[in-house]
């Protein structure tokens, strides 16, 4: 059942070496796609060999990880911490380019694209000097509560997503969370493979995220076909 997940994958994917390693770019928007322990090893690389992803047969400016503006990564070395510089402090005054991008998207005195890293520069500077990250397209922690961790869902070997540092930490980590209670509390695991397919919905809502979302439903649709 969880041995087909890559024949899926490929069938959907342009499929590419990098470094020695198998990948896939998603069809439409180029998201980088591979083994956690395969693009693990590819990511510190990426700071001072971008050119790694030269052998794709994609500009290396068109492959996604995320960033709003670009998908161009730094190569600078990460600054060691920021929290302890923004505490207390107001924030910053965003560039008068961000003002003109969401002035209409501004609702009830908040705007949820404004993110951390507009309002303070050193924020900023981390995440963009931060190794590209690998996420796991379903959370590994639930595939081990739900037992379905082994063959190619084991850890190491599980399809992921390089993506940058902010979009890992800031929105895939804490979104998760959100929903593992209520897929872990289900009673059946027919239930919470339901669950899960909401919370992949639900995590890749974005029109940008969507090849990553039909890759999950891959993942869980391979779950849940019955047994031959």
């Amino acid at each position: 059942m969880a041995n087909n997940i890559y024949k899926s994958i490929q069938q959907n994917c342009k499929t590419g070496v990098v470094d020695g390693k198998q990948v896939y770019t998603s069809a439409n928007q180029h998201w980088l796609i591979g083994a956690y322990r395969d693009l693990s090893l590819i990511a510190p690389k990426l700071r001072a060999q971008p050119d790694l992803l030269g052998t794709l047969r994609i500009p290396t400016g068109k492959i996604r990880f995320g960033l709003r503006m670009n998908d161009t990564f730094s190569t600078l070395s990460r600054i060691r911490s920021f929290r302890r510089h923004i505490e207390g402090r107001s924030p910053d005054e965003l560039p008068e380019y961000l003002i003109r991008a969401f002035m209409d998207k501004r609702t009830g005195g908040h705007n949820g694209q404004v993110r951390l890293t507009d309002l303070y520069k050193i924020a900023h500077d981390w995440y963009e000097k931060a190794t590209p990250e690998v996420h796991h397209i379903v959370e590994k922690d639930l595939l081990h509560k739900l037992s379905l961790d082994h063959g190619e869902l084991a850890p190491d070997k599980a399809p992921c997503v390089m993506v940058v540092a902010e979009l890992h930490r800031r929105l895939f980590t804490p979104e998760g969370s959100k929903h593992r209670q209520n897929i872990i509390a289900a009673s059946t695991q027919d239930e919470a493979l339901k669950k899960l397919k909401e919370c992949n919905t639900a995590l890749y809502t974005a029109p940008a995220m969507s090849d990553i979302a039909e890759i999950g439903s891959l993942i869980i649709n391979e779950l849940i076909k019955p047994t031959p």
